[in-house]
């Protein structure tokens, strides 16, 4: 069992997160503010960029998620499900 001693309180049975909102009208800035815990004004993905150059919605290796946050604190990480960011570079 991985331990998060942090998160339990959240899931009792009244711990309830009842508000959420979209960070943006479109996916990949959406998942990059979540991902971040930045808004829009500072996350560099931008939107969903057509065609081959996906700089405007690619996350930046020097760009600091969440997870990573959680890593350097003990945490143990796992990336799964739709990226949906671009190429890292």
């Amino acid at each position: 069992m991985i331990k998060i001693p942090n998160l339990y309180p959240m899931a009792a049975p009244d711990g309830r997160l009842t508000q959420t909102c979209a960070g943006a009208p479109v996916c990949a800035p959406s998942r990059s503010v979540r991902m971040t815990g930045q808004h829009t004004g500072h996350t560099h993905a931008r939107g969903n960029a057509p065609g081959p150059d996906m700089t405007a919605r690619s996350q930046r290796d020097s760009g600091v998620t969440v997870a990573e946050g959680l890593e350097s604190t003990g945490y143990e990480i796992a990336l799964f499900g739709k990226w949906g960011l671009g190429e890292m570079g």
